[in-house]
């Protein structure tokens, strides 16, 4: 094989790599919604001899179980306990399919499986009503780069544990989306792993190659057994870090990621609540083309979890002027219409939508 060919399948590698990324991100975004408001759910009676049990009072729990899973699944924890006084009746209203996957009868045991897909106008109505904070904001995916120190050696791709096993039991239904790199020789020269410093490593390098925003960064040294374990946590430019000591023969790796993954889940819907209860408004104008361009950025913002309402005002030939109800905080809406490549600017106590590329 002469250096043109070798130079040519190594283009080619690149391009398949980030080929199959690109489908990965699409499929997720695609299904990540669904996925959320479905629940599928599984009660089982051991003592099914000594315990009448109906089929509708089965069907009664496996709604008002689902509901529960649902809520702990959006809600930050501090508002479990709103849920307890939300009415039977206003649940099953918002169901938008119910189906039995399983129906088990025998002398002892009773099992019954569902799957409950919960409508997403109609939670969120029921959820406003109350005044629950929550969110349903799915995250772009976080990219994943794990480093760990061996015997004074650091391991990057090759060996490294979570490559195979940080997706193993990959819930669907989660609110943050993982996707570690395969990695190649570029990705491990942009990381000087003689003097790696997780508090001071820019991952701006492999946002940017992968196409995403966010980022997770796990360093583990078994080296020793003082704050041996650090990661940093990046969505949308905020930084949060964390350091722990764990002994390494105590060391559960399966265990840490699914600490890592509760933890970053609890953290994401810190940053992205929707506080229900404050409904604030304000006018924009933007500029136009023509109709079908306003209908594409009426489009994009009716899309957005914390935007009530749009209220046409005026338009012209080249501009629109229209009135946004949103919960939240300005800087909340704003970070979510960086989301769909939008900003709002301020001039002279007056709101400008503007293209943010």
């Amino acid at each position: 094989m002469n250096i043109l060919e070798f130079n040519f399948l190594k283009k080619y590698e690149v391009i398949y790599k980030l080929f199959l990324i690109l489908l990965i991100l699409i499929i997720l975004s695609n299904k990540s919604y669904s996925d959320i408001f479905k629940v599928e759910n599984t009660i089982l009676k051991t003592d099914y001899s000594k315990e009448k049990y109906s089929r509708n009072e089965a069907i009664i729990e496996a709604i008002n179980s689902s509901f529960d899973t649902f809520a702990k699944r959006v809600l930050v924890e501090d508002e479990y306990w709103k849920i307890k006084n939300i009415d039977f009746n206003n649940i099953n209203e918002s169901i938008v399919k119910f189906n039995i996957l399983a129906e088990e009868k025998n002398k002892k045991n009773f099992i019954f499986k569902t799957s409950i897909t919960f409508h997403k106008k109609k939670i969120q109505n029921l959820l406003n009503s109350r005044n629950i904070i929550y969110t349903d904001t799915v995250s772009s995916p976080v990219l994943v780069i794990p480093i760990l120190k061996y015997n004074n050696t650091i391991k990057l791709w090759e060996d490294n544990f979570f490559l195979s096993n940080w997706n193993l039991d990959e819930d669907k239904t989660k609110l943050v989306k993982y996707l570690i790199p395969t990695g190649d020789l570029e990705d491990q020269k942009n990381i000087d792993l003689n003097s790696f410093d997780i508090n001071y490593y820019d991952s701006s390098y492999f946002l940017k190659k992968y196409g995403l925003k966010n980022s997770l960064i796990l360093f583990i040294n078994f080296d020793k057994d003082l704050d041996n374990i650090q990661y940093k946590l990046t969505l949308n430019k905020t930084n949060y870090y964390k350091v722990f000591s764990q002994t390494i023969s105590d060391l559960q790796l399966s265990k840490l990621i699914n600490t890592i993954k509760i933890e970053t889940e609890k953290i994401w819907k810190k940053k992205n609540t929707i506080f229900s209860s404050l409904v604030t408004s304000l006018e924009f104008t933007t500029n136009i083309q023509n109709i079908r361009q306003l209908n594409i950025i009426r489009s994009k913002l009716q899309k957005l979890n914390n935007i009530k309402q749009i209220k046409d005002i005026e338009v012209s030939s080249k501009a629109y002027r229209g009135k946004i109800y949103y919960s939240g905080t300005i800087n909340d809406l704003n970070k979510n219409l960086e989301e769909i490549n939008f900003i709002l600017k301020e001039n002279f106590n007056s709101w400008r939508l503007l293209t943010n590329e």
